[in-house]
């Protein structure tokens, strides 16, 4: 039995070597969530204008570098930046959020954030403007 074993370790040990089970020892497999073009069409009627989402942003606020603090894709929302939830009868006319998601109003942006972690997800940039 302990040869068995150690074959399997040499075996093993060998293997990548050879390329027959060559595995990344860090694969990482990445996931793109966002809002869909259905919760972007429901948010923007909702609030009556359309996202600057995907925009050239305007000269003074890249100047400034662009959106609040934390609030850049894939960054992670600061502990105690202002965010309100979505107003009663918008959340009843978009499908449920995705597990694990979470979807706010800060600022005038409307985020999808990472529950767990704080990630920001995707950004529906100035649609929230004066609600």
């Amino acid at each position: 039995m302990k040869r068995f074993l150690v074959g399997l370790l040499l075996l093993g040990g060998a293997a990548p070597a050879s390329g027959l089970l060559a595995i990344p020892a860090q694969a990482q497999v990445t996931v793109d969530i966002g809002f869909s073009d259905a919760e972007r069409r429901i948010i923007n009627d909702y609030f009556g204008g359309s996202s600057k989402a995907g925009k050239a942003m305007p000269p003074g606020l890249a100047k400034k570098g662009g959106l609040p603090p934390g609030l850049a894709k894939k960054g992670k929302l600061p502990p105690g930046i202002a965010k309100r939830d979505l107003p009663g009868d918008l959340l009843g006319r978009l499908p449920a959020a995705r597990p694990g998601t979470a979807r706010y109003i800060v600022d005038n942006d409307v985020v999808l954030i990472a529950a767990a972690t704080g990630i920001v997800l995707d950004i529906l940039g100035d649609v929230a403007q004066g609600r």
